[in-house]
């Protein structure tokens, strides 16, 4: 989650800062043994306007990028269940949605496995 102190991209791009790549080397490590699907959601601020296609397009760029961040990092590709966009349609703060803080990514555990086979056996 951004602050208005930190920032976990480089400014208003898809680009993980160093902090950002450290904070998602730490995840990954931790979810290493965790044996479930993961989504990623992409969050934004409103700001250019809740639901403006950049906003859109920024926030799904930013969980494709942790996604990216977390395989790097040494999780397998086929853990990833849902990369999602967001934009800024779901606000922390729905009273103040340009604070820092609506800009952000979550990283969801998913309880339930998924109804596929994660061994690729399921072919059409």
């Amino acid at each position: 989650m951004d602050t208005a102190q930190q920032s976990i991209f480089a400014g208003p791009t898809a680009e993980l800062n160093a902090y950002g790549r450290t904070l998602l080397a730490q995840v990954a490590r931790r979810l290493q043994h965790v044996d479930a699907q993961l989504a990623v959601e992409g969050h934004t601020s409103a700001e250019g306007g809740a639901q403006s296609a950049a906003n859109w397009r920024l926030s799904g760029a930013r969980a494709e990028a942790a996604r990216d961040t977390l395989v790097a990092d040494g999780l397998s590709p086929d853990r990833f269940a849902q990369i999602v966009a967001r934009a800024g349609t779901q606000p922390v703060y729905p009273d103040q949605p340009s604070r820092a803080e609506n800009r952000r990514i979550a990283i969801i555990v998913l309880s339930e496995p998924s109804v596929l086979p994660r061994d690729g056996s399921l072919r059409f």
